[in-house]
Order: structure tokens, then C-alpha cells, then sequence
């Protein structure tokens, strides 16, 4: 009885942390574009881009590393997402 009671435990312990991750990854995604592409509209707007364009600019910025992100590089970058 005791192991089965360990190992309901583990299990139990086992899918917290999976459904951790699972919130965690987008949210940790989000919060590093969001620092690395914070300064790209102002750039843009400094060297004489509109509006619409830098703010294009900014957005696709972002879509390309959240994909870069999203792949084997970004597994590579950020590991700890993983629990492996």
C-alpha cells in the first residue's frame, strides 16, 4: 500500500509540474521578446521611419524571434522551459 500511495505521489508531483510548464513557456517567451524588441520602434523612429512602418517593423521583429524561439534554437536558448 505504501508504494502505491508513493507512487499515486510522484505522479501527482509529476503533472503539477507538467502544467506549470505549460503556462510558464508562453509567458517566459513573451517576457524575453518583449525585452529584446522594446527599443526596436524607437529605432526605427529615430532613423526616420513612420509610424505604420516602425510599428511593423517592431511587430515582425517580434513574430521572428517568437518562431526562433518556438524552435530547436529556442530549446537550445531556454532549456530550463523544458525540465528535461
Amino acid at each position: 500500500m505504501t508504494k502505491l500511495n508513493e507512487r499515486k505521489a510522484i505522479q501527482y508531483v509529476d503533472d503539477i509540474v507538467k502544467e506549470a510548464q505549460n503556462i510558464s513557456e508562453p509567458l517566459a517567451r513573451a517576457y524575453m521578446i518583449g525585452l529584446t524588441v522594446q527599443d526596436t520602434y524607437g529605432e526605427a523612429k529615430a532613423a526616420g521611419a513612420s509610424d505604420m512602418e516602425a510599428a511593423l517593423l517592431t511587430l515582425g521583429y517580434a513574430w521572428g524571434e517568437n518562431k526562433l524561439l518556438k524552435s530547436d534554437i529556442g530549446r537550445w536558448i531556454m532549456p530550463e522551459l523544458k525540465g528535461d
